[in-house]
């Protein structure tokens, strides 16, 4: 799992950059976020580990609003959807991404966890409890159109027993792109760019769709 980047949200609001500056600075490198105008301090650690080391100002949660991070899971994937508990609004969506074609291809699964919450405290109880199967998303993914991770898995695992066996190279090419299609989800079009991509620029490789059986 690699270490996220955290955002601690500034509660106050309508801060001169330069007011912020002089309030935090040293210590704290402020960024101004130009979307929304709010500033956040942002740290490289790890907010699940609780030996962490937080700066001691953010680390008591004086002046912050809220505490945003994203964390990539690798195995024991979760269900995915939206889960609301102690405050910590948590997205888990399942990202796909393959590098190059052929034999030298790699396909790299994981698992998105995207916080916003109170405190880092907060947040490690709501990872904790999902992580333990004692939460339940409230919400469907979206991006997936509500289907659970374990159907799409099913769904393609149908494909390749039903399909897999049939001659001919750009049947089995049909095969692999409907499997693909149905695992990637709303990402199959990134999936597509990325395994085309290479040495030589964005259509190093080709992506053959095949024939129907």
């Amino acid at each position: 799992m690699q270490v996220p980047t955290v955002r601690f949200w500034l509660a106050r609001e309508g801060w001169d950059i330069e007011d912020v500056k002089k309030t935090l600075a040293p210590k704290f490198n402020v960024v101004i976020d130009p979307q929304s105008g709010r500033g956040f301090v942002q740290f490289n650690v790890d907010p699940l580990d609780p030996t962490a080391p937080l700066p001691e100002l953010l680390g008591t949660r004086e002046g912050v609003k809220e505490v945003t991070c994203r964390v990539l899971v690798n195995d024991n994937f979760s269900q995915e959807g939206i889960y609301r508990n102690h405050g910590v609004t948590l997205q888990v969506k399942t990202v796909v991404e393959v590098h190059g074609l052929g034999d030298g291809s790699r396909v790299f699964i994981c698992q998105q966890f995207n916080f916003s919450g109170p405190s880092i405290e907060a947040i490690r109880t709501v990872y904790t409890n999902v992580r333990q199967g004692i939460l339940k998303p409230q919400e469907p993914w979206v991006g997936h159109k509500g289907e659970p991770h374990e159907d799409q898995i099913a769904r393609a695992i149908k494909l390749a027993v039903k399909y897999g066996g049939i001659d001919e190279a750009h049947h089995k090419a049909w095969v692999i792109d409907q499997m693909v299609r149905v695992l990637a989800g709303d990402q199959y079009k990134e999936v597509v760019r990325q395994a085309k991509a290479g040495d030589d620029g964005p259509e190093t490789y080709a992506w053959d769709t095949g024939i129907a059986p």
